[in-house]
């Protein structure tokens, strides 16, 4: 039989009573003191046992465990989680549904702070969105309000602090998912009120999940006031200490605060994901709030890129009329973080050919709506412009879409977005040369432009030019390390391929890097390890059926099981991704045909392997923004094919031929792919097998300036040195 308020508080009273007597008067005093509900006296005596049995090895109170082992309405109390300010919070089970919750017991007092809290949590109840802590009910079990929510696994954004600053693209993401969560309650007219690092949780599956919707404590203008004032050391404060380095300044001044209390408490949030450390600090109250009010933020560190240093400066403007006015552009700014850029490169997915009688008015319906959605503050002529460009550019409109970029940037000469388009549409187009001019003039005017520090290193590599590629890292790291790989070094490759997973795990991001480090151990004849990573990034893509590095998971998939010896499971591949795909999709055909041409090569039928190469070579364009399969739409590995097929035929000079168009820089080989040292390895071979020496030992000796620096002990770097030398 539950116990009513009134026994609950007498429970309390004798509980703590008996604590304040030595431990051998205690059971007489609990039972004179109880001798009138022996209900009230079981309970103490168990709390009194507990008691004994926990001194020493937790930090809370046995008291907060009270409600353990108990069942509340139809929740079967466990474990207590945590305790602050607005009650302990528990792990319990739902007996009627079968599924774990979390249930906290509010210790406000009153019967008016009850109701309101009751109102405001069956209002964010309504609230509906995959990264806030639902709410299930809301009721009252011996005098006190519950609330049961979703119970979140994980760890608390304030724990992960505490081991230092996130990577950037982890603060990003889970930036753009707190502030698609603020502008979903917004518009639903539920403000937080106490957005703080203990009230978000990130996942396993890394996404952040805000919690405590509705359940913000309200803090009186008194309570602010004294503790604003107040010299006490801030550890000794308690709950509202926690929820005063988030306080807007117009809160601490005493003004009520709308939704911009809540981007505010966003960028210190963002502040700390990005530094390990808050942006006003103080010992007290007194100088916490002084600093909130008249100071600005600490400096940010040199490694927050300026986008995020811009986002976080206008969250934490003190006037909040300065600040984002919804927290919807705060995720809008964080979403299109990509450089100081005045308007973004609109893009658009691939539409297949079948939809191009409408694609045109598909296009720029999408560049308005973008203007529209996004407050673009260039003329419209500007973006329908880019967005039709790049809709040109990957339909394989190349000397068009160039077209339309050269006249944007004639426009715009001053805006590095021009001119960095500009030069993906040179190189899409196989000219290295005009693109990386183009890529320079975008970096004059701005040096720290991403976009355009990815395209010169892929331009610079398309020329051969290894060591001005990799002078600067690369923005995407799967680009740095396939750059890497290039020229031999293979160890440095998979560590950036190991750090880059660690600190971005998208799901595509990761896949793309796996398969990256799938084909790097392709060349190095580790096959198994290649198929494990194909295999694991077939899994991390599980959900997406369609996504188009499925299909290049079984290109490099297949080319491993052919090159181990599997001819049987490469065709098996080739045969269920057939029968899966549409086949309209440039990128996709050209993985497809490439995968063709590996088994028939490996089968013998050179006349299918030729003619497959020859399908896969048609040109195909990704952007680079979009994401890093752009380097496997160029450099295929299977982009040497026809001379190979040669070299299988015993045509040896038509495979020399090959090899010297592959390994050419300038208009003989225009190409957007990197030039790549392995194939003027083989053409040193080939050349060597010819008799043709001096030619060899040139290839020979090409091949190893590409690879001055690769990893020691490589099987081709000792094949090059001993041909030089002579030793055979």
């Amino acid at each position: 039989m539950a116990m009513t308020a009134g026994q609950w508080a007498r429970v309390k009273d004798v509980f703590h009573a008996a604590l304040e007597r030595d431990a051998s008067a205690r059971g007489a005093f609990v039972a004179e003191a109880t001798a009138a509900d022996t209900s009230v006296r079981a309970e103490v005596e168990r709390l009194l046992e507990a008691h004994l049995e926990s001194a020493g090895f937790i930090e809370h109170s046995v008291f907060e465990n009270l409600l353990s082992g108990r069942v509340i309405s139809h929740y079967e109390i466990g474990r207590l989680l945590g305790s602050g300010g607005m009650g302990h919070v528990y792990a319990a089970r739902d007996v009627e549904l079968g599924r774990e919750v979390a249930l906290k017991m509010a210790s406000f007092d009153g019967e008016d702070a009850q109701s309101r809290l009751r109102r405001e949590a069956q209002h964010a109840s309504r609230l509906s969105h995959p990264n806030i802590c639902h709410i299930y009910e809301v009721g009252r079990a011996d005098g006190q309000l519950f609330v049961v929510m979703e119970l979140v696994p994980g760890r608390s954004l304030a724990d992960l602090l505490r081991e230092g600053p996130l990577p950037i693209a982890n603060a990003r993401r889970y930036g753009i998912e707190i502030a698609d969560v603020l502008a979903h309650a917004h518009e639903h007219g539920v403000i937080h009120r106490d957005l703080k690092s203990t009230n978000v949780m990130v996942t396993p599956n890394r996404g952040a999940k805000v919690l405590d919707f509705g359940l913000a404590r309200t803090v009186g203008t008194h309570q602010i006031d004294a503790l604003s004032h107040s010299q006490r050391s801030l550890t000794d404060e308690g709950v509202i200490a926690g929820t005063l380095p988030y306080m807007a300044p117009e809160l601490l001044r005493g003004q009520r605060g709308d939704e911009r209390a809540d981007i505010w408490a966003l960028g210190v949030l963002l502040y700390e994901m990005v530094t390990g450390l808050r942006p006003f600090t103080g010992a007290t109250g007194f100088e916490l709030s002084a600093a909130i009010l008249h100071q600005p933020p600490a400096a940010l560190p040199s490694n927050v890129p300026a986008p995020m240093r811009a986002i976080i400066q206008r969250c934490l403007e003190k006037n909040p009329g300065s600040r984002y006015r919804h927290a919807a552009d705060v995720h809008r700014a964080l979403e299109e973080m990509t450089g100081p850029i005045k308007f973004p490169r609109v893009r658009i997915p691939y539409v297949p050919r079948r939809l191009t009688a409408t694609f045109l008015l598909l296009v720029i319906g999408l560049a308005i709506a973008a203007i529209a959605v996004y407050g673009i503050r260039t003329p419209v002529g500007s973006a329908l412009s880019n967005v039709y460009a790049y809709s040109l550019l990957e339909s394989g409109s190349f000397e068009q879409a160039i077209e339309q970029f050269q006249a944007l940037a004639n426009r715009s000469p001053g805006e590095p977005n021009a001119w960095d388009s500009l030069g993906e549409g040179y190189l899409a187009n196989g000219m290295p040369e005009k693109s990386l001019e183009a890529y320079s003039r975008a970096l004059a005017i701005d040096s720290t432009f991403a976009a355009s520090i990815l395209g010169r290193g892929l331009s610079l590599a398309a020329l051969g030019r290894y060591d001005e590629a990799l002078e600067q890292e690369s923005p995407d790291f799967r680009i740095q390390a396939f750059l890497l790989s290039r020229v031999g070094r293979y160890r440095e490759a998979a560590e950036v391929l190991d750090k880059g997973r660690r600190e971005d795990d998208d799901a595509e991001v990761n896949a793309n890097a796996l398969l990256t480090s799938a084909w790097l151990f392709v060349e190095q004849n580790q096959h198994a390890r290649a198929l494990e990573d194909v295999r694991a990034a077939e899994k991390a893509l599980a959900d997406r059926e369609n996504h188009s590095l499925l299909v290049l998971a079984d290109l490099i998939g297949g080319v491993a099981e052919i090159r181990a010896g599997n001819v049987r499971n490469a065709a098996s591949r080739l045969a269920s991704r057939k029968s899966r795909s549409a086949g309209d999709d440039p990128v996709e055909s050209t993985w497809v045909a490439a995968l063709e041409g590996e088994i028939a090569l490996a089968e013998g039928r050179h006349d299918q392997a030729l003619s497959s190469f020859t399908a896969a070579q048609r040109k195909g364009w990704l952007p680079l923004g979009r994401d890093a399969s752009t380097v496997f739409a160029t450099s295929l590995p299977s982009r040497d094919g026809p001379a190979r097929v040669e070299t299988a035929r015993g045509n040896r000079a038509a495979a020399i031929e090959e090899y010297r168009r592959l390994t050419a820089v300038g208009p003989v080989n225009r190409s957007s792919a990197v030039l790549e040292p392995r194939h003027t390895l083989e053409l040193a071979r080939l050349l060597d097998k010819q008799g043709d020496a001096a030619g060899a030992r040139d290839e020979y000796g090409r091949f190893l300036k590409f690879w001055a620096n690769a990893d020691s002990g490589l099987p081709e770097l000792t094949e090059a040195k001993r041909a030089l030398t002579g030793a055979r």
